[in-house]
């Protein structure tokens, strides 16, 4: 049987629950408008690397040794969460979203990982963390204005994740299933 996985940078509960204090104008502008959402939970926040999608037992083990032989040669760093946005745009959004400053180490990262498991470069790339989730498409450009510039803190990044997404009704859940520890060396 498949599971749906995907490597990502996770964040421990107290940072998760400071940026839902954070995007609570969102919130706010989002329950006075009448379109259909849903919060992501703020145990789910997550940056995702490499989206693995359906994966067999087997391959998952092979996964997660090469992940494991990255472990500790892969360097620690910062990611900077800054501003909201929408995909897949402000006046037909799906999803909204935190941005994620797209640092070099974040891409060469995404880029190792995913030369180690056999998998070509995505270009397509686009680091960020999803907070919320509308039913149907619609205009959040009022409600995402008054924090699409805002800056909201940095974020020391020392393990990855593996996750398991798990759908919970119409929307997804996520395991960890494993951990990887990064280099200490690397936080700049």
């Amino acid at each position: 049987m498949s599971e749906r996985l995907f490597i990502a940078v996770g964040f421990d509960e107290e940072l998760c629950k400071r940026l839902s204090q954070e995007v609570k104008k969102v919130k706010i502008n989002l329950d006075k408008a009448e379109v259909g959402f849903k919060w992501v939970h703020f145990e789910n926040y997550h940056v995702t690397l490499v989206f693995l999608g359906a994966t067999e037992a087997q391959r998952k083990e092979q996964i997660v040794s090469s992940i494991r032989e990255l472990e500790y040669q892969l360097p620690s760093f910062e990611l900077f969460i800054s501003g909201v946005d929408a995909f897949d745009s402000e006046q037909k959004a799906r999803v909204i979203y935190c941005g994620v400053q797209n640092k070099k180490v974040l891409r060469s990262m995404v880029d190792v990982i995913r030369e180690k498991l056999g998998l070509e470069s995505d270009e397509t790339y686009s680091p960020h963390l999803t907070i919320a989730r509308l039913r149907n498409s619609g205009n959040v450009k009022d409600i995402i204005s008054p924090v699409r510039r805002k800056d909201f803190f940095k974020v020391p990044v020392t393990e990855l994740r593996l996750y398991k997404s798990v759908m919970a009704g119409n929307y997804p859940s996520y395991k960890v299933l494993e951990r990887f520890k990064l280099s200490a060396e690397g936080i700049n």
